[in-house]
């Protein structure tokens, strides 16, 4: 008797993820959802280092309450 195969979805979109598709992907995502976080982390990386180092200064003319 043949074993029934169980269908494998995209834990992101919900597409149905082929069996050979599934053999290659690191996680349960379909291959287009995989590229599109591989795409926004490398956004989110060249976006990181192009922000300034840190919080501008101050300016010394603010008034503190007493």
């Amino acid at each position: 008797m043949k074993k029934v195969r169980k269908p494998r979805y995209c834990s992101r979109c919900g597409e149905e993820i082929a069996a050979d598709e599934l053999t290659s992907l690191p996680s349960t995502t379909c291959a287009l959802c995989c590229n599109m976080q591989l795409e926004a982390a490398q956004i989110h990386q060249e976006k990181r280092h192009a922000a300034p180092a840190g919080l501008p200064l101050l300016h010394l003319a603010i008034i503190r309450p007493q």
